[in-house]
């Protein structure tokens, strides 16, 4: 029964330190975005009336302009797949680790599993007081 609960434990850290990575690339990803916007920002700029006299001046920024505002919502789009790939890949491990389907049901079992484990802290932490109580 160690020996599982160690396993579980090596399994479970591993998990952790994938996801921390996925996460750590999604804030990559942000601060590539923020980058872009920036950009964006800066080509931003004033017209004078004299360039009102090209059309094709007035709107190759603009262009410019949708043209990273578009790329910037696509990655926005590739990170939110992606955490939504990661969640569903999650919930995937669980099904088949417990071995029930519903996500309803995965949502309650945890309920109450972390119910029980706050009442068995607290009980814990009771037996603690008493024995110091009667150590003194």
């Amino acid at each position: 029964m160690k020996q599982k609960h160690e396993t579980d434990k090596i399994n479970f850290e591993e998990k952790i330190q994938t996801l921390q990575a996925k996460l750590r690339e999604r804030d990559d990803d942000t601060q590539e975005l923020n980058r872009t916007k920036q950009a964006a920002e800066d080509k931003n700029k004033d017209f004078t009336a004299a360039e009102f006299s090209n059309p094709t001046a007035l709107l190759k920024p603009r262009l410019a302009r949708w043209k990273a505002n578009n790329h910037e919502k696509k990655n926005l789009m590739d990170m939110y797949v992606r955490n939504v790939k990661i969640i569903e890949d999650a919930f995937e491990q669980i099904k088949e680790q417990t071995g029930i389907s519903s996500v309803e049901e995965i949502v309650t079992t945890f309920v109450k599993a972390e119910e029980q484990n706050y009442s068995l802290y607290n009980y814990v932490n009771m037996l603690n007081s008493d024995i110091d109580m009667i150590e003194e």
